[in-house]
């Protein structure tokens, strides 16, 4: 387990042994890393409490649903404090399905635009 830098404590069940006795308390348990997680362990630590969040992937998992953030996750992950850097990304402003040669897209209707990889 390590602290994150919001102050998470973060815990990664691959890495731990199975049947070890190890105890962990906390305020809020958060299972699952994905953008609803994290955006749950973040607004809970804002607000003083003691988090612990458990994912049982490992980091950097390849899925499509990773490669953006839609410009209303851009303006939640804002209000939450977490700022994205025009050199940490790429700006977009529309998503595009392509599956079997059939192809489906359509621009985001927000002013702002979103940020992939």
């Amino acid at each position: 387990m390590r602290m994150g830098k919001l102050g998470l404590h973060l815990a990664n069940p691959i890495g731990d042994s199975m049947g070890s006795s190890t105890e962990y308390s906390a305020d809020v348990f958060v299972v699952g890393g994905g953008p609803a997680g994290l955006a749950a362990a973040i607004a809970a630590r804002q607000r003083g409490f003691d988090v612990m969040l458990a994912d049982p992937n490992a980091p950097g998992a390849d899925k499509a649903c990773g490669e953006g953030v839609m410009p209303e996750g851009v303006e939640s992950l804002a209000r939450l404090g977490v700022a994205i850097s025009a050199a940490e990304a790429r700006s977009f402003h529309g998503i595009r399905f392509l599956q079997a040669g059939i192809a489906a897209e359509a621009r985001t209707c927000s002013s702002l635009s979103g940020v992939g990889t």
